[in-house]
């Protein structure tokens, strides 16, 4: 008989623990779809000090792990865009291949997603965009040797307001950004 008590302590500690972590999790997904950041409160409570910075890098890592840390812009009057970073390879002038940047493999394909929402997000550093379609050119190069010349975009989908979907206006995909890049001779 004592057995099962004992079991039934151990069954009502996990749920006891599984509600604490659901209501943790829930509170930082609240926290975030207000867009309030958790981190500098944290730090404010503690002062700045070791364990108020471990906390604030846990949080972060947390939120960014699970998706907790997302703003949820989609409940938003302006429904934030679909983003796609695309590239075209030519080699002596002719498109070989073109295509958008990701991976069938999904944790690179979350990767890859999260390289291209910070490419997406640069654009108030133009040095930084530059850089990073640099860098998404080189892979492409590597991948290519014969290729002469890499074309990168960044288009995002626009969707139009009712008053425009009315007018006739429908979604589309518009073009925000695009660079070439060529190999340099002897490359």
């Amino acid at each position: 008989m004592k057995r099962m008590t004992g079991n039934r302590r151990w069954k009502r500690l996990g749920f006891a623990v599984l509600g604490a972590g659901l209501v943790f999790h829930f509170s930082l997904a609240a926290v975030s779809a207000a867009n309030m950041p958790i981190s500098k409160p944290v730090l404010k409570l503690f002062k700045n000090s070791k364990t108020g910075q471990s906390i604030a890098r846990f949080l972060v890592v947390y939120q960014y792990l699970t998706g907790t840390g997302n703003c949820f812009g989609f409940f938003a009057p302006g429904v934030i865009s679909q983003i796609k970073v695309g590239y075209e390879i030519r080699h002596h002038g002719k498109v070989v291949e073109q295509g958008i940047v990701g991976s069938e493999n999904a944790e690179v394909s979350l990767r890859m997603h999260n390289l291209t929402q910070q490419f997406w997000t640069a654009s108030l550093n133009p040095k930084v965009r530059r850089s990073m379609a640099a860098s998404f050119a080189g892979k492409l190069f590597s991948q290519h040797p014969s290729a002469d010349s890499v074309s990168i975009s960044l288009k995002s989908f626009v969707l139009p307001s009712m008053a425009q979907y009315r007018e006739g206006m429908r979604p589309s995909w518009e073009k925000n950004y695009s660079s070439e890049f060529t190999r340099e001779p002897g490359a």
